[in-house]
């Protein structure tokens, strides 16, 4: 069968023997030797050199390009990491179009900044919660329409909880959260008791259930996020 098809192919089929192969590996050996390290390419780089062009529409719907230099990126990478408190053991779901600035920062920069881990989420077939839940990222970035897609896997995950008493965890979740936001002083980071109780009976077992049980913080991205999204409401 195998050999009938190959008389009936009309393509020629070329043939690469041994030693033909051994040259080849040779000349490519010998190319890889001139071709400039990683070193030598990175010594060439200067701080105000371009790093990368972002496109986009200006007022009259033209197309412009915007020149990030290597140290406007780099910085930005930097203080993302300072700020957020990241280091190597964090874990990142990437998942947005890597044409936005904001997806390159935070999935090519600020891992060489911090060497934390990157899931590249597959933009077909598999929904993004199931690749969250099942690679559990410490630390997690999404646009105002991701957390609406969340905020529905949140009502499904709050059925076996009693209603009021999801009312009353999320209502001490909201106060937590506003309070970290606009909160001064020593007990701007406190925690009340109701917030632990409720995190401990409800929140958790619900963060679970979407798969951010492991993450540290969440921000929304690229647009504000609405009042009424931020607490699920």
């Amino acid at each position: 069968m195998l050999s009938s098809a190959v008389v009936n192919l009309r393509a020629s089929i070329n043939v690469i023997g041994a030693q033909d192969l051994l040259a080849i590996s040779t000349l490519a050996t010998d190319e890889a030797a001139m071709t400039p390290s990683i070193e030598s390419l990175a010594s060439r780089v200067m701080p105000g050199q371009c790093c990368l062009l972002a496109f986009e529409y200006d007022a009259f719907g033209q197309i412009r390009a915007a020149e990030l230099s290597h140290d406007n990126v780099l910085f930005t990478a930097a203080a993302l990491a300072r700020s957020f408190g990241l280091i190597s053991r964090d874990r990142l779901v990437g998942y947005l179009p890597l044409h936005h600035v904001a997806s390159q920062v935070l999935e090519f920069y600020l891992p060489l900044m911090t060497g934390l881990s990157v899931v590249c989420a597959p933009t077909y077939n598999l929904p993004l919660v199931r690749v969250v839940t099942e690679h559990k990222p410490t630390v997690f970035f999404a646009t105002p329409a991701t957390w609406a897609r969340f905020s529905q896997q949140v009502y499904r995950a709050k059925g076996d909880v009693n209603a009021a008493i999801y009312r009353w965890a999320k209502t001490r979740a909201t106060n937590n959260s506003q309070k970290l936001l606009f909160a001064r002083g020593k007990g701007a980071k406190h925690r009340s008791l109701g917030y632990m109780l409720a995190k401990a009976l409800v929140l958790n077992n619900i963060k679970k259930k979407v798969g951010l049980e492991s993450c540290t913080a969440c921000y929304s991205m690229l647009a504000p996020l609405d009042f009424e999204l931020e607490r699920l409401d």
